[in-house]
């Protein structure tokens, strides 16, 4: 696991950066799983009878994960 958010807030709504970059090897995966609080408990879910599809509105369902990356540079030998 490399990133866990037990308690995520909706307010908070931000990216998540690692101090120190991961390295992922060739022919790595990264895999993205989200649960949803959807019970009337959650004081986030203001109408627990509705189904909630995904939608860019913040009454819709917004998770998304994006990956920012780079591709390591290879040191090109000198000409003989």
């Amino acid at each position: 696991m490399i990133l866990d958010v037990p308690h995520y807030d909706f307010k908070w709504q931000t990216y998540y950066l690692f101090a120190k970059p991961l390295e992922i090897p060739a022919g790595g995966k990264i895999e993205s799983m989200a649960w949803y609080d959807n019970t009337a408990t959650s004081k986030s879910n203001p109408d627990p009878t509705k189904d909630v599809k995904w939608g860019d509105q913040t009454w819709e369902e917004m998770q998304y994960t994006g990956f920012l990356y780079s591709v390591p540079s290879r040191r090109l030998r000198p000409a003989p």
